[in-house]
């Protein structure tokens, strides 16, 4: 449950951080937004103790998905700032926040243990 509030919750404070016009605002999304992705990544990796467990390649498998992603991302929203300006780029931003979402809602969904 906490990685699917964790995950909403981002994505909202995000999204406030991009609609803010005022600095205090801007403040309060921005903590916030640190506040609700600091437990996110391990959370996960406990999440994940099921299959680090029961499959060898797991723990590997999951760094190299994490450090992929981390690599892709900040050229991914270059990119799409390229082509459309700084609301493409934050755009890119959010449409992995909604995919967040919906990856922590299958996880709940299909719960393995």
């Amino acid at each position: 449950n906490f990685i699917l509030i964790a995950s909403i919750g981002s994505s909202l404070f995000f999204a406030g951080l991009l609609l803010s016009e005022n600095i205090s605002s801007v403040f309060i999304c921005v903590a916030c937004l640190g506040l609700s992705m600091a437990g996110l990544a391990p959370m996960i990796y406990a999440d994940a103790n099921y299959y680090s467990i029961n499959y060898q390649l797991a723990n590997g498998t999951l760094v190299f998905a994490s450090a992929i992603g981390g690599a892709i991302m900040p050229f991914a929203v270059g990119v799409m700032a390229d082509l459309g300006g700084f609301n493409y780029g934050m755009a890119a931003i959010l449409f992995a926040f909604v995919l967040l979402i919906i990856f922590a809602a299958l996880n709940l969904i299909l719960d393995h243990e």
